[in-house]
């Protein structure tokens, strides 16, 4: 049996052709099954790596999209209230029943304080917490993206 590189070109009736592309999908399958241990491995945690980076790239647009959706919103009922449309207290009771929107947790930590120093704080605190909510698991795609090319070029190399 030859073994060959993914990237190795063969021709075929005069035109060359990518190792993969020739390859059907049974062929595929045998070429996984007959590596060692050590190669399927690899394989094994590149997968695992790619499935997690999709599904927190899949979860962070989700989140941003309902932010954004939800800011728009906060924006016409917080211009509702400045132009004296609406009351106060239903603008704060829409932001209590939208609590994962980051300026309605703005508008709530700083409803209850008067003095600037205070509103600071409260606002520093509250974009603290957000940003951390925001960043959490892209500790998970930045190491996939480091990683996986050393891990490629591992299980090419032990191949």
């Amino acid at each position: 049996m030859i073994v060959l590189p993914a990237s190795a070109t063969i021709s075929v009736f005069g035109a060359s052709a990518s190792f993969l592309a020739v390859l059907g999908p049974g062929e595929l399958v045998d070429l996984v099954m007959d590596s060692t241990f050590f190669g399927k491995f690899i394989l094994l945690v590149l997968l695992f790596l790619s499935v997690m980076s999709w599904a927190v790239s899949i979860d962070k647009a989700r989140v941003l999209g309902r932010i954004r959706k939800g800011h728009t919103v906060f924006w016409e009922k917080c211009e509702g209230w400045l132009n004296g449309t609406s009351r106060r207290g239903d603008f704060e009771a829409w932001c209590q029943d939208n609590d994962d929107l980051p300026l309605c947790n703005l508008i709530l930590e700083t409803s209850e304080n008067s003095e600037v120093p205070q509103i600071r704080r409260a606002s520093e605190r509250v974009m603290y917490l957000e940003t951390e909510n925001l960043e959490r698991y892209l500790i998970l795609l930045s190491t996939t993206v480091t990683i996986s090319p050393f891990l490629g070029l591992l299980g090419t190399v032990w191949g």
